[in-house]
């Protein structure tokens, strides 16, 4: 699992699973609940291992443009 800080109260956790025979990546938004604890959010999405590339493509796209505004 790889967390990445998003602010005070919250961090992006991304992980590799596997789900009903299915190997996933899940990146979900977990939260402080107050008491130090963290807790999954409803933010997130579950998407095919196999797709990764894909997304790492898309991602990348998404840095060209931003680094050509």
């Amino acid at each position: 699992m790889i967390a990445l800080r998003k602010n005070t109260r919250e961090e992006l956790r991304i992980e590799r699973q596997e789900y009903h025979g299915h190997d996933l990546i899940n990146m979900r938004v977990w939260y402080d609940d107050g008491t130090g604890e963290y807790r999954p959010g409803k933010q997130g999405i579950a998407f095919r291992a196999e797709m990764l590339p894909k997304v790492f493509d898309a991602l990348g796209q998404l840095a060209e443009k931003r680094e050509a505004a």
